[in-house]
């Protein structure tokens, strides 16, 4: 594979001399399952088309100066020696050039939807192989299941098609994102399915000197090394963006916990800072940290907006997220622009979070009027009847759940006690996670609220 990598990057200077040039192109976070994905899945295309006019190239879908954020990438490729310099980044190929000039053709890994900034290379797409819930019509070849790691896979293509391309340094690579993505196989951690054992198994025979522990220890506390980045850096390492023609949104995975990103006092100011300078309306970030020992893992998750709204619409969607439920718990930060939570539901990923703020924005009405109760929240801008705003009321109080009849009292005295034209379910998430005299305020409303109703239907 070493020969292949360098022919691809030595290419890039004639690429005018090939009728065709096939990418196979990561997603733009360049973690570790895309970049292997990516590299794998070219080599594997490249050996079974033997083409001269055509010329396969993996493309790390991040700019080069960028790539050294990717600390478990340039670990576990120092450690299976594929230098650096030999693979091609996003701003060493031009793929519009490409495709206006009619010659590109795109294979996607670890995700099966363009961005926006690349919307128009969407007729270029041949084949997607992607482990995430699939959130395009496109006509094409598609390898798409709700495996632990996209390399789960590309790992069952090759030894299908060409098992022979499985040398040990292509089996390490596939092994240890595995393993990386699932935590070591963790039950805890339930990513994975009965085929990413099955491929951790057939290449494990194939690496008879290693076991599951050595590999994956190195790797997680690669990953999980930040030093010498500041903050920038961080919320960059593994970044996506979703956008919309008002609002971009960026979401960022971190490793550790949130209190470790900066100082408290100044986090709100660092965070509206980096918004700022890359033009983000929105900031979410999710941290993963995993107990050493018995490979158990926890996350986080922060919002953060400049623009209170949107703040606060965001917020009631991501609390309002079922199938799986993100199971939010607000922890110890909460200001007008930012909020922090403890995520109950340790499984749900970026996988779960992406597509549901893709939809948040593709349903967000842009509106200049100061809004009212009736149209805050993201399910509240077509001023929806009032059944429909009851519904959206029944959210969890510890194990009990207001009914559905009691919404609208609820609202009136939760806009009374507070006076924030936000969604119900956002105070009832705060009146749940925290204690103080603020929330036991809000209880006493709604108490009373709810005998008031009781007394007025008992009434009618």
């Amino acid at each position: 594979m070493d020969r292949f990598l360098l022919e691809c990057k030595r290419n890039l200077e004639k690429l005018d001399s090939f009728t065709k040039v096939h990418v196979v192109l990561g997603n733009e976070s360049c973690d570790l399952d895309s970049a292997v994905s990516a590299i794998v899945t070219a080599y594997l295309l490249h050996e079974l088309q033997p083409v001269t006019s055509l010329l396969v190239v993996p493309v790390l879908n991040v700019a080069r100066k960028d790539v050294r954020l990717r600390t478990e990438v340039t670990y576990f490729f120092e450690q299976v020696e594929i230098p650096l310099d030999s693979l091609v980044c996003r701003d060493e190929i031009d793929l519009k050039r490409l495709h206006s000039q009619s010659k590109l053709s795109l294979t996607l890994v670890d995700h099966n939807l363009l961005p926006k900034e690349d919307a128009d290379l969407q007729g270029a797409v041949q084949e997607i192989i992607d482990h995430h819930r699939l959130e395009t019509s496109h006509r094409c070849d598609k390898t798409v299941e709700m495996v632990g790691s996209c390399c789960t896979l590309v790992a069952e293509k090759l030894l299908h098609s060409k098992p022979e391309l499985a040398s040990p340094q292509v089996a390490l690579l596939l092994y240890g994102t595995i393993l990386l993505d699932t935590v070591c196989l963790s039950e805890s951690a339930r990513k994975t399915t009965a085929k990413d054992l099955e491929m951790v198994s057939r290449l494990q025979a194939l690496l008879p000197e290693l076991n599951k522990e050595e590999v994956f220890k190195p790797l997680c506390r690669a990953k999980s090394n930040v030093d010498g980045l500041c903050l920038d850096e961080l919320l960059r390492k593994d970044l996506k963006v979703v956008c919309s023609s008002a609002k971009r949104i960026a979401i960022s995975s971190v490793p550790g916990e949130i209190k470790s990103i900066c100082q408290e006092n100044t986090m709100e100011a660092e965070l509206g800072k980096f918004c700022e300078t890359h033009g983000y309306s929105a900031l979410i970030i999710l941290t993963i940290a995993v107990e050493e020992k018995s490979n158990s893992v926890q996350r986080q998750l922060a919002v953060f907006s400049s623009d209170i709204m949107l703040k606060q619409q965001l917020t009631s969607t991501l609390l309002a997220v079922g199938e799986p439920s993100l199971d939010l718990q607000v922890s110890h930060m909460s200001t007008d622009h930012l909020i922090t939570f403890v995520q109950g539901n340790a499984q749900a990923s970026r996988k779960v979070v992406l597509p549901v703020v893709r939809k948040f924005l593709s349903t967000l009405v842009p509106s200049t009027r100061r809004p009212t109760l009736l149209s805050s929240g993201p399910f509240f801008n077509q001023q929806p009847p009032r059944r429909s705003l009851a519904s959206f009321c029944v959210v969890p109080l510890g194990r009990q759940t207001l009914p559905k009849s009691v919404a609208p009292a609820v609202i009136i005295a939760s806009r009374r006690i507070l006076g924030q034209y936000i969604s119900p379910a956002w105070h009832l998430a705060r009146f749940r996670a925290r204690s103080g005299p603020l929330n036991m305020a809000v209880a006493v409303s709604l108490i009373v609220a709810w005998q008031v109703h009781k007394r007025l239907a008992a009434v009618r």
